[in-house]
C-alpha cells in the first residue's frame, strides 16, 4: 500500500515520508547538458526497465527511479550522470567513488557515469541488486 502526497501526488511507501514536492519537467534537467548525457540517460533507463516495473519522478535536483521506493537517483552535470543507488554491503570497486552507510542494511553508492562503455555488466548487476533490495523492503 502506498501513501500519496496531497501536495505533489507522488506515491510513497511510508505515510508522510519526507520528500521534495518540487516537480520539475525532465527536459529541464537536460537543458544545460551535452546531448550525449541525455543519450546515456536514455540507455540507462532502457537497461533498468529490464528489471521490472519502474516509476520515474523528476524533482528539483534529481531524476528518481523507483519500484516500491527509490532505488536509483540520477543527478546531471554538463558532461556526465551521477548515479546514487543502494546495496546491502559496501563495494569499493571502480567506478564507485563514494559510499555512505545509512543503516545496518543500506549503503548508498555513488558512481560517475560518462560513457556507454561505463554502463557495463558490473554496474547493471549493482543496479539490479538495488532494485531487488528495495523491492524486498
Amino acid at each position: 500500500m502506498f501513501w500519496t502526497c496531497p501536495n505533489c501526488n507522488r506515491e510513497f511507501h511510508n505515510t508522510n515520508q519526507p520528500h521534495s514536492c518540487v516537480i520539475t519537467p525532465i527536459e529541464k534537467h537536460f537543458a544545460k547538458t551535452l546531448p550525449s548525457v541525455q543519450q546515456l540517460y536514455n540507455q540507462l533507463i532502457q537497461q533498468v526497465e529490464n528489471f521490472g516495473v519502474i516509476r520515474i519522478a523528476s524533482v528539483k535536483n534529481a531524476i528518481l527511479i523507483s519500484n516500491r521506493t527509490t532505488f536509483l537517483a540520477c543527478k546531471l552535470s554538463k558532461t556526465y550522470l551521477i548515479l546514487e543507488f543502494f546495496l546491502d554491503h559496501e563495494e569499493d570497486l571502480f567506478p564507485v567513488y563514494k559510499t555512505v552507510r545509512i543503516s545496518k542494511r543500506r549503503v548508498v553508492h555513488f558512481v560517475k557515469l560518462q560513457s556507454e562503455e561505463e554502463l557495463d555488466n558490473q554496474l547493471l548487476v549493482w543496479l539490479k541488486s538495488s532494485y531487488e533490495l528495495i523491492a524486498k523492503g
